[in-house]
């Protein structure tokens, strides 16, 4: 039985997956930032298309001239990212990145900007240590970034329209490239490129940082506070358990019953101080039920055996002097007597069998022993030398048993086939245990059999319909009973069927 606070743990980690998981794929922080820079490197295109148009149309102007006039069209200062713009003459003949160059926003920003470069020393063997957000990143990249990189640009239609290509370089940086024309009426004079890189693993590190710390410091407290909750739980239960697994013995078993307690449980306002108390009304009630069913049942055994024995003494006496016109009716008052006798020890013999199912534990015995020696019994002592009894027996057949009862089944089985196999019939015992299967044992004999309407009513309590030799004088119809008590409570199974070998009937146990 796997643990109940392993089933909490295990939910908590589903939940704690799922919301990870919600968290990560409702994330639209990659796309949304990929996207929105296109756009604005588009828009960036187009706008310095619009303002190198006048320059390129001038035809008076050499090129040499065009890019020197649009180096000072826009060094204006408030015409921001220009670092990332260059501009091509347009040329038919040649790719555009072999065409006469006007602007390159990058030389131009290293002309404003000097910076003296200081020697690295050492950092050639520093690796930069990654974060969760960078890791998570290369996790999802697959599935998100793959989606929006887009085939190369065709070089020819940019000189048509503005065409834009989302590449991958590799270390989560991607590189977002716009082509747009330069127009002069129906002519293109020059093309626009509009080139940015994005590192989107620091992006989306730095923008993811501080949740992703606070999603990783609330599924930690959930699993504490869910460790806790589930020690809250399992370990009162299984002290229940433990206290209900205590073995029982028909000596005190009232008294045993009587003492169910567990300190602290009783304090408890939830449902497992519920439970527990419900548990002690329950217990309370079984030991009173099983102590009134134990001195029930001594009592009407006392007090129906005295009379019984003083009838049958009476009986036998009265006997020897009555005369012969009486000693019929003194013959069928003695048999009367006996089988209340009968009856009475076997009621008595019952009530023991229901206390020790509940009572008695169970133990790991040699069931081919135990039938086997039973049998052989049978064997020496036959009252009935015409009655073939012969066994099959496997050896070393183990089981958790109670000893006694389970020799019970099998002593009341013979029993029922002797009655029916004399004066000359056979019967026949096995026991088998076949592989990957349960135990089972069979009692068979050559008598009439049972009838499939009676096979059910068999194993009622005190039903005995005998007729011919099958007839057994002061039979109480409990021996079947107590056999089925006996197997279903060690779990198994009892049912009769129509024999195939011998003809009469086959009584099958499965244990």
């Amino acid at each position: 039985m796997r643990s109940l606070f392993f089933k909490i743990l295990a939910f908590l980690l589903l939940f704690n997956f799922a919301t990870w998981l919600f968290f990560l794929l409702s994330d639209d922080f990659i796309s949304t930032t990929v996207n929105g820079k296109r756009i604005a490197l588009e828009e960036r295109a187009l706008l310095f298309a619009k303002i190198a148009q006048p320059v390129l149309e001038d035809e008076e102007l050499t090129d040499f001239r065009k890019g020197l006039q649009l180096r000072e069209t826009l060094d204006d200062t408030r015409l921001i990212h220009k670092e990332s713009i260059r501009i091509f003459r347009y040329d038919e003949e040649n790719s555009i990145l072999d065409s006469f160059l006007y602007f390159d926003g990058r030389k131009h920003l290293k002309s404003e900007i000097k910076v003296d470069e200081l020697p690295a020393i050492g950092t050639e063997d520093i690796v930069p240590k990654k974060d969760i957000g960078t890791r998570i990143f290369e996790f999802l990249s697959p599935l998100t970034v793959k989606n929006l990189l887009t085939d190369p640009i065709v070089e020819v239609r940019s000189k048509f329209t503005l065409q834009t290509e989302i590449s991958d370089l590799g270390n989560n940086t991607f590189r977002i490239r716009s082509l747009s024309p330069i127009k002069s009426g129906r002519k293109t004079i020059g093309i626009v490129e509009a080139e940015e890189s994005i590192d989107l693993g620091a992006l989306y590190a730095k923008r993811n940082g501080f949740r992703l710390n606070m999603l990783i410091g609330l599924s930690g407290i959930t699993f504490i506070f869910g460790a806790l909750l589930a020690f809250s739980i399992v370990i009162p239960l299984r002290r229940l358990s433990r206290r209900l697994n205590q073995k029982l013995t028909p000596d005190d078993l009232a008294t045993q019953l009587n003492r169910f307690h567990i300190k602290g449980l009783a304090k408890r306002k939830d449902e497992i101080g519920s439970l527990y108390k419900n548990l002690n009304i329950l217990t309370k009630q079984v030991s009173e039920l099983f102590g009134e069913k134990e001195r029930f049942a001594s009592d009407v055994a006392h007090e129906l055996k005295n009379p019984i024995a003083s009838i049958i003494a009476y009986s036998e006496n009265f006997n020897a002097t009555a005369p012969e016109d009486g000693t019929e009716a003194i013959e069928k008052i003695q048999s009367q007597a006996q089988r209340m006798n009968k009856l009475v020890t076997e009621i008595s013999e019952a009530a023991i069998v229901d206390n020790d199912l509940v009572t008695q534990k169970r133990e790991r015995v040699n069931i081919s022993e135990i039938i086997a020696e039973i049998v052989n019994h049978y064997i020496e002592v036959n009252d009935h030398p015409f009655v073939k009894i012969s066994m099959d027996i496997q050896r070393n057949i183990s089981l958790e048993v109670l000893p006694e009862r389970l020799g019970q089944v099998t002593v009341n089985l013979l029993e029922n086939a002797l009655s029916f196999a004399q004066p000359n019939g056979e019967i026949r015992v096995t026991l088998k245990k076949p592989i990957l299967s349960r135990v089972i044992l069979t009692v068979e004999d050559s008598g009439p059999g049972v009838r499939e309407e009676l096979r059910e009513l068999i194993f009622e309590r005190f039903f005995s319909k005998r007729t011919g030799a099958s007839h057994v004088e002061n039979s109480s119809g409990l021996g079947l009973y107590i056999s089925k008590q006996i197997v279903e409570a060690h779990g198994g199974e009892i049912a009769v069927e129509k024999s195939a070998k011998l003809g009469g009937a086959l009584f099958r146990v499965m244990l």
